[in-house]
């Protein structure tokens, strides 16, 4: 039955209850000083949860780009800590502010949430000895995190997966509540679908879990009540990014049906040796956690011999706990993780004070020889914690100071004058450029944040892939003409696993097709690390003799200019005249700047430059500028440019400008289009175009 007494009216429970989070959460806090600042020491997915945080933060979710897990409640979760974080200590706008000093919000979040973690836990000790008034009990549930290395270490970790032990600390607590009577069946049901909804969409392994409350609750009603819970919850969870739901269906689709990792390789649920490899690694990793399961199936055992209708919730619960540990080692073996398992690591708690309950009668001592014998029970089991933060903490500070040579360097030697060419990855690096880049990765609408990106880190260019078009931060274009004028320095920053070679070829590339030649020299080499800094000095090419013209093409919508067949046109609305191009679903294409075998492609092209006057009614519509060049070997390059990459004010004309540097591959050139193209109902407008060619003459070279 319920006990009347409240929270805090038993002083020596209080103190105890805060014994255990106390240990757990300082012991937390120290492991976790190796861990920041996080651009140097672990980014993925880091940086991904602070960006897209910060979008929820703005109440942006449809710029939430990061679908996979999908995640989303950690996501709002880290919205509202920024928030916090930036209503204690912040300074300007929140943008600005996240953005400048992306480890520091990374790291004070982390905190915060760690002394929500505090209080979780002491919430879930007392809640748990008033539903039982076992000490055992309070001390065994709040021994969760501590008893699990993964569950603990994850709590230094800011991603989707930290939270994970902590939702099921909560589903842990109502369960141990719902055994002892303290809630009802019908409260059981709705609070477990809850809470296993929300935790479904965190992280979609907690749907091993879901199996727990159908075979504990007595009948189908109840099961009812546990489905339609669960699904308003996860849907409720899920409504942030709605609108990403067929990205996430697939998926989810191909994590389940195929068998390699992150929903690769061969067609198949799982493979047999693979699932045989993956029970190994969970036995091996998690010793308490077998040991816990060993005893938790003897204490099954015997309650299935003896069939008391008393034990019939906890047959129910123990059965689904084995159930969720097999399937967990299934969904674990296509590429196998071990914080995969935290669903089921985090009911180590219950499992163990199911085991305590049964065995403590065996124990005939005084009550205070119990409390001696259990505090050495939970003590042994965090053995394994205990040696393998350990040997965390030396490799993370071993790492660390090899990495500080790197980031010395950088901080010595790259000035404010300097450009950075940086590649997207999610391998740590040892600059918060590098960090933020591959956050920006997974970011929708990234374009929002242009003039926040250009603001602090202007000097940063991207590579987005071989002949595809260099940018600022993943955003806009960059003109390269400009930049090399402007500074004839550039870095480049070389480690384990990154494709130095691809950047310097595309950036000699690209230096090429503006006339400057690029020397390469290695100024700085880590022996710890292999982590190099590669600098790109600029210079006229010795060779060039260049004898370029431009031919530009003019159109008002007003008449029909050479080159231009004019559609779409409307007197709605105009910059200059009567006319422009209306863009939108029902009427896709504006007009199109057509030329093949013409005299003018006699000689190569080396660019192209397109300017606009630009409208849009809203940030939400699907356009985009379209260049079609087909070479005289026909070969083909289409290129598409996103005007929701830019930041262009809505019901108001905007300038817009974009500049195509062409490959010598693409410069013999026999048909070019260009046109815009809209595949949403918000319309937008367009006038004054001008494309203007960058013609070589014949006797030059570039």
């Amino acid at each position: 039955m319920r006990s009347q007494k409240g929270w805090f009216k038993n002083k020596r429970i209080n103190i105890l209850s805060l014994v255990l989070p106390l240990i757990t959460v300082s012991s937390i806090y120290f492991i976790s000083a190796p861990d920041f600042p996080a651009s140097i020491t672990r980014i993925d997915p880091e940086f991904v949860c602070l960006l897209n945080g910060l979008n929820v933060s703005l109440l942006k979710f449809h710029n939430i780009g990061f679908t996979d897990s999908p995640g989303t409640p950690f996501l709002v979760l880290s919205g509202i800590l920024l928030r916090i974080v930036h209503f204690l200590f912040g300074s300007d706008s929140i943008i600005d502010d996240v953005l400048s000093r992306p480890d520091y919000y990374i790291e004070s979040a982390s905190y915060v949430l760690l002394v929500f973690t505090f209080i979780l836990l002491v919430w879930g000790g007392n809640k748990v000895h008033r539903s039982t008034q076992s000490t055992a009990a309070m001390l065994l549930i709040q021994s969760t995190l501590i008893i699990s290395p993964i569950c603990f270490y994850l709590q230094v970790r800011f991603n989707m997966d930290r939270i994970s032990p902590l939702l099921v600390f909560v589903f842990a607590v109502y369960t141990i509540s719902y055994l002892y009577n303290s809630i009802s069946s019908n409260r059981f049901a709705i609070l477990s679908g809850i809470i296993l909804g929300i935790g479904f969409i965190t992280k979609f392994n907690f749907v091993v879990l879901t199996i727990i409350p159908v075979l504990m609750l007595p009948s189908f009603k109840y099961w009812l009540k546990y489905a339609a819970a669960f699904i308003v919850s996860a849907f409720i969870s899920f409504l942030p990014i709605i609108d990403k739901f067929q990205d996430v269906k697939r998926f989810l689709s191909s994590l389940f049906f195929n068998k390699g990792s992150y929903g690769t390789g061969e067609e198949g649920i799982a493979s047999f040796d693979l699932i045989i490899k993956s029970f190994n690694n969970a036995s091996q990793l998690n010793l308490s956690f077998v040991l816990i399961s060993c005893l938790a199936f003897v204490v099954l055992v015997i309650y299935l011999i003896k069939k008391k209708k008393d034990n019939k919730k906890r047959i129910g619960f123990l059965i689904g706990y084995f159930i969720a540990i097999a399937l967990i080692i299934v969904l674990a073996s296509k590429n196998y993780k071990n914080y995969y398992l935290a669903p089921v690591l985090g009911l180590s708690g219950t499992s163990l004070f199911l085991v305590w309950e049964y065995f403590k009668h065996f124990i005939e001592q005084k009550k205070w020889l119990k409390m001696v014998i259990l505090f050495v029970l939970i003590s042994v089991l965090s053995l394994p914690t205990l040696f393998k933060m350990n040997q965390q903490i030396a490799l993370k500070k071993k790492n660390n100071a090899s990495r500080n040579e790197t980031v010395n360097y950088i901080k010595n030697h790259i000035d404010a004058t300097d450009y950075l060419f940086l590649e997207p990855t999610w391998k740590t690096g040892a600059m918060v450029e590098d960090a933020l880049l591959y956050g920006v990765s997974y970011v929708a609408g990234r374009n929002d944040f242009t003039p926040y990106y250009l603001k602090h880190y202007p000097r940063v260019l991207s590579f987005e892939g071989t002949d595809r078009p260099i940018k600022h931060f993943r955003t806009k274009d960059a003109k390269i003409d400009e930049i090399l004028n402007e500074s004839n320095t550039m870095y480049l920053f070389s480690g384990s696993g990154r494709n130095t070679k691809k950047l310097m070829q595309e950036l000699e590339k690209n230096a090429k097709l503006v006339g400057m030649s690029t020397d390469f020299d290695t100024t700085f080499v880590n022996t710890n690390n292999d982590e190099r800094l590669i600098k790109a000095t600029f210079n006229p090419a010795l060779d060039q003799n260049k004898q370029i013209i431009q031919k530009t093409y003019f159109n008002d919508m007003e008449a029909s200019p050479e080159a231009w067949k004019q559609q779409g046109l409307s007197s709605e609305k105009s910059f200059s005249g009567t006319m422009s191009d209306v863009i939108k679903k029902g009427d896709k294409y504006g007009s199109i700047f057509h030329l093949k075998a013409d005299t003018v492609m006699e000689n190569p092209i080396t660019a192209l430059e397109f300017s606009c006057k630009y409208l849009q009614e809203s940030e939400q519509n699907g356009a985009r500028l379209i260049i079609e060049i087909t070479n005289k070997d026909g070969n083909v390059l289409r290129q598409a440019v996103f005007c929701s990459d830019y930041s262009l004010k809505s019901n108001t004309w905007n300038d817009f400008q974009y500049k195509l540097y062409l490959t010598p591959k693409f410069q013999q050139v026999n048909e070019l289009k260009v046109y815009f193209y809209n595949s949403k109902k918000v319309a937008v407008y367009i006038d004054d175009i001008t494309v203007s060619l960058s013609i070589q003459l014949p006797n030059s070279s570039i």
